[in-house]
């Protein structure tokens, strides 16, 4: 992966990754980039440098993004759990297993006190971060293809594999 000036149209700095990446996501305040690596590293980047400062294992992971704080990773693949891990240390902070097939989407709240997955068994699930609990659930007949907060995390939005659609309060 390389880190390019958008402006001047040159590399900044080239990630090197041992392996395919699957996903690339950059930290809200732009100084960090994370990258999934193929056999479930997701390593955290220093922008500038290029310089790995984190190694997190999670095997199965297919996309990860920054919480709204850059403090914080969420990821989800293959599995039918999402984790959160410290972008610092690496480390698991909580592991999100209520889903009974894998979890395709996933989405941080705006305030990054709450995440929401949607997977294979039609349901999602909006979860208290810090408790690592569910806190809403909402149930589709078929798979869901996309999640997303709406007004701020007042709302949910899902979007079935079928193209069935529905807007949830998540009060």
């Amino acid at each position: 992966a390389i880190v390019w000036d958008a402006v001047a149209r040159t590399a900044l700095s080239r990630l090197r990754h041992s392996e395919a990446v699957l996903c690339a996501a950059v930290s809200p305040m732009g100084d960090r980039v994370l990258t999934c690596g193929a056999s479930g590293h997701v390593l955290v980047w220093d922008a500038g440098s290029g310089e790995a400062s984190a190694d997190i294992v999670a095997p199965g992971a297919k996309q990860a993004v920054f919480f709204p704080s850059g403090g914080l990773v969420l990821t989800w693949g293959h599995g039918d759990f999402a984790e959160v891990w410290d972008a610092a240390t690496g480390t698991s902070r909580c592991r999100l297993a209520r889903h009974t097939d894998g979890i395709d989407v996933a989405r941080v709240f705006p305030g990054g006190d709450r995440v929401v997955t949607g997977g294979r068994d039609g349901r999602a699930i909006v979860w208290d971060a810090a408790a690592c609990r569910a806190v809403h659930e909402f149930a589709h007949p078929h798979w869901l293809s996309s999640v997303a907060v709406l007004l701020g995390g007042e709302a949910v939005a899902t979007l079935t594999g079928l193209g069935a659609a529905a807007v949830w309060s998540a009060r």
